[in-house]
């Protein structure tokens, strides 16, 4: 066991202990941790020794700590809301005001925490391994990764990344995302600053906390990131749901291919102002561009609901953008991201208002002919017709008193089936006739490829009003599916090769092994029952697919097999060093403050 007398609590290396400066992050152990926070080599659930605090927010306080029983360097958060409780020489108190807030939060910091535990096997998150209730609160504790934020990141890599170079990244995030939605877990807290990268190239959601903590107007502090945060989370009557981490996660994607943040989610309501310039449009394939405007959406009911679906959106096409995405980034994506619920107004009301507007302007011309022509010609004189007056304007006033007007809001519906959505959402012809929406219903066939349409509603040949919901139904591919050979791939490139076959239900194994291939995938297998497949077999594409995934790296290599991107970062022990992923540099842009 490791002799806690020789760690820097400020990163947790060996160090001289009669040294009060640590030499490899500089932490002087003589600055005493004010109150609240807990003093440092303060010990927890007799095997926890309290370092340094890393971060505080409205739900606790987080704290670097050492794990006695594995000598490993951990996190340790703890539930200490800020406002509602203070502590005197290690007793914490409740304020009265605040007794049942205090107690509603607990049980769900609790609950958070065992659902966390429970999914610790997930790729993109860090593991919660221990949780306990000491000290008049509660505290989980999880692994600490060595790595830097993702905002970080984006800096260090110039300011934005192309779609084309990020998505490996982050598109295991987003199969992260979509399983802990499907246990209940919502983070509502996802940004550049809640995302880490890890020295394995491996991007992980942090910063998990309660509801209240997340939703402006409660009883807790309430921490937001602006540009991230939905409309929902303001405080306002929408209830908050996966539909506002799809918000939160579309909106790092557009900070990293755009290089800021959008506008925060209450000025847009009045000032729905949002570009994607010209030169990222034309590198960004159409299906991204128009899927970033489904999850931007200002109104939940108006957007993406889920992970699940965002992540189908994004991957129906890996193609470069076409000539139609040219013309489309000719203009803003104001008119893709704005509201849905005032589009669809005004399409409902353009016409109404277009008859009466020409009804109105009709009967005044005739009041104004009514009254001119008995001035301009003599009463001795035998009074033309109307029609035969030059000066005087050409009126018809039907019988019923309704105009005529030619009916061309109604249109036909063509057929839509065999085409790819990604084709029809950037059709310059159908932008202003329909408004297309993918059907939650979730088909295979043989017949047509991924992300073409199987069936459409309304049919074909009906007729319809100009600006009509078609809806959609997608081909997910062939419910067989060809294994694709990712033998000797990195974790996330795999990962995306058979999401991108079809494959959703995919689990990664792990070995450590010098006799194969380092740092890479030996073996993929399917199991349906007790039957096993493997590369290049036809397989049900909702079996469960097992990646065996080689740990071992040769001695003295400093070079990560992960990804395309550059992630220099100082580790606990004060050292520089630089994970050269494979791939492209980023192309250099403005460098934003989020």
């Amino acid at each position: 066991m490791q002799n806690t007398d020789n760690l820097c609590m400020g990163c947790m290396r060996n160090k001289n202990p009669e040294e009060k400066v640590c030499p490899y992050c500089g932490y002087n152990e003589e600055m005493l941790q004010p109150e609240p926070f807990l003093p440092v080599r303060t010990e927890l659930n007799g095997r926890y020794v309290v370092g340094k605090v890393l971060s505080s927010n409205g739900e606790g306080i987080t704290y670097l700590g050492w794990d006695k029983a594995s000598d490993t360097s951990v996190r340790i958060r703890e539930y200490f809301p800020d406002g509602m409780v203070s502590r005197k020489d290690g007793i914490l108190s409740v304020s009265s005001e605040y007794d049942y807030s205090f107690n509603e939060g607990l049980v769900q910091f609790l609950d958070l925490a065992r659902g966390l535990a429970r999914m610790r096997e997930l790729p993109a998150i860090i593991s919660v391994y221990d949780i306990f209730e000491e000290n008049g609160t509660a505290y989980y504790v999880a692994e600490n990764i060595d790595g830097i934020t993702y905002r970080e990141f984006l800096l260090r890599n110039g300011g934005t990344i192309s779609w084309k170079q990020i998505s490996s990244m982050l598109m295991p995030v987003l199969n992260t995302l979509s399983s802990l939605h499907a246990v209940g877990i919502i983070h509502r807290g996802i940004s550049p600053e809640t995302m880490m990268v890890g020295r394995d190239g491996r991007i992980r959601l942090i910063g998990f906390c309660i509801e209240p903590v997340r939703t402006a107007r409660t009883d807790f502090s309430a921490q937001l990131f602006p540009g991230y945060a939905a409309i929902e989370q303001y405080g306002f009557d929408d209830q908050q749901g996966t539909w506002t981490d799809v918000y939160a996660f579309a909106a790092c994607i557009y900070r990293t291919i755009v290089g800021n943040p959008p506008p925060e989610a209450t000025a847009r309501v009045t000032d729905d102002n949002m570009t994607v310039p010209a030169s990222v449009v034309s590198i960004t394939p159409s299906n991204v561009i128009s899927a970033l405007a489904d999850a931007l959406q200002i109104l939940p009911e108006d957007r993406i609901q889920t992970a699940e679906a965002f992540k189908e959106e994004l991957s129906f096409s890996r193609s470069t953008s076409s000539s139609s995405t040219a013309e489309f980034s000719k203009k803003s994506v104001t008119g893709k991201i704005a509201s849905k619920q005032k589009q669809k107004k005004k399409k409902k009301s353009s016409m109404k208002y277009w008859l009466i507007g020409l009804l109105t302007t009709i009967l005044l011309l005739a009041v104004i002919a009514a009254i001119l022509i008995p001035i301009i010609l003599p009463d001795e004189e035998p009074q033309p017709s109307v029609s035969s007056m030059p000066s005087a304007p050409s009126v018809i006033i039907p019988s019923n008193t309704t105009p005529s007007v030619p009916d061309d809001s109604v249109v036909s519906v063509p057929n839509f089936v065999g085409q790819a959505y990604s084709a029809l959402v950037n059709n310059v012809e159908y932008k202003d006739i329909f408004d297309f929406v993918i059907s939650e219903t979730k088909q295979y066939s043989d017949q047509y490829p991924k992300g073409t349409v199987i069936s459409q509603t309304p049919n074909s040949g009906e007729s319809v009003q100009k600006g009509s919901t078609i809806t959609l139904v997608i081909s997910l591919g062939s419910a067989k599916v060809e294994i694709p050979n990712v033998i000797g791939m990195g974790k996330e490139q795999a990962e995306l090769e058979l999401y991108k076959a079809g494959f959703s239900n995919i689990t990664l194994l792990e070995i450590n092994d010098s006799a194969q291939a380092p740092a890479s995938i030996v073996a993929v297998e399917a199991l349906e029952q007790t039957v096993s497949y493997t590369v290049g077999d036809a397989v049900y594409a909702d079996l469960p697919i097992f990646l065996t995934y080689n740990t071992y790296e040769p001695p003295q290599s400093n070079v990560s097999s992960q990804g395309g991107l550059t992630s220099s970062m100082t580790g606990t022990g004060g050292t520089s060093s630089s994970n050269s992923l494979n791939g492209t540099s980023s192309t250099p842009a403005s460098t934003a403050s989020h």
